[in-house]
């Protein structure tokens, strides 16, 4: 009897020593090694997912070109993953010993790409307003937007963090 329950015991302990999971997670390191090792190319939705900086806005028939310096303030559009933006200023105030930087809002909302054009819904307390724009050149430090509706251009470029 006491036999019996000694091979029942090693049975359980046998079984319990199962090596499944560890095989488990040696196949998916092996997936997720092989998604970051892939240089495939990015979508427009994931070229867009960055903090982009205002540099120039040109009317479109090339008459008024505004320059933006970015050593005292900017203009930051951040297109977040989720499909959510926030456009903000980052203005450096001089009074202060190292020029820190304050961060003031301006506008949120939605965010829409599909092939050339992008679709910025703009959420405010109640309405939301939306503007299309036409994407010229979408590349990893640039980004050039003509608007459908305002009659100007706007190239921006990647905010280094």
């Amino acid at each position: 009897m006491k036999l019996q329950y000694i091979f029942i015991f090693a049975l359980l302990l046998t079984a319990s020593c199962d090596n499944t999971e560890k095989e488990q997670v040696d196949s998916d390191k092996k997936t997720s090694e092989k998604v970051i090792s892939n240089d495939e190319e990015q979508t427009p939705a994931e070229k867009l997912s960055k903090r982009w900086v205002l540099v120039k806005r040109t009317s479109i028939d090339g008459e008024k070109v505004i320059e933006f310096d970015e050593n005292n303030s900017s203009i930051i559009t951040f297109f977040e993953d989720n499909g959510y933006f926030r456009v903000y200023d980052s203005l450096t105030d001089h009074d202060k010993s190292h020029g820190v930087k304050k961060i003031e809002q301006r506008q949120s909302g939605q965010w829409e790409i599909t092939n050339d054009k992008l679709i910025l819904r703009y959420t405010l307390p109640d309405t939301v307003i939306i503007e299309e724009h036409i994407v010229e050149k979408l590349e990893d430090s640039e980004l050039i937007l003509k608007s459908t509706d305002k009659e100007q251009i706007n190239k921006y470029i990647v905010k280094p963090e």
